[in-house]
């Protein structure tokens, strides 16, 4: 996205199609705020009722980021749960952890990681997952591993 289409993918995400994307921005919680940024570009609402409209179009962002040594690397994947009241909960799913960030005498950058699981999905998204037709033994798989996190 890099206008006011960005408006209507959200529009189109909210009623159910399926919307892959990809937008420029510096983290997870950056690409909501980005998001609303461009749909403002075709209409004229507040900044929270877009916040709210992207948010539930979009529960899964994914941040990717190119590192020194020009290597991609997802950096994080974060959910934004939308809790009963009408709050969210930004919740880092997986990170990437760098154990290495070192240059050589030759100026060659050297970086190393892994990615690490933060939480599990809620359970609202579980259902929304369940609903859209993921299969109920890698939800479960996905619940085995929040129990082994804890």
């Amino acid at each position: 996205m890099r206008g006011a289409e960005a408006n209507a993918a959200q529009e189109a995400a909210r009623t159910g199609i399926a919307v892959l994307t990809t937008i420029h921005a510096n983290s997870c919680e950056a690409t909501y705020r980005r998001m609303v940024s461009l749909c403002k570009r075709a209409v004229d609402m507040s900044d929270e009722t877009l916040m709210g409209y992207v948010t539930e179009a979009y529960p899964i962002i994914v941040f990717c980021k190119q590192l020194e040594n020009k290597q991609r690397r997802m950096m994080e994947i974060m959910e934004c749960e939308i809790l009963a009241d009408g709050t969210r909960n930004y919740r880092t799913l997986f990170q990437y952890i760098i154990t290495e960030n070192r240059m050589d005498e030759k100026g060659k950058f050297y970086i190393e990681g892994y990615h690490e699981q933060k939480c599990s999905i809620s359970e609202s998204l579980s259902k929304r997952l369940l609903e859209n037709g993921m299969p109920v033994e890698m939800i479960k798989n996905m619940k085995r591993r929040e129990e082994t996190m804890k």
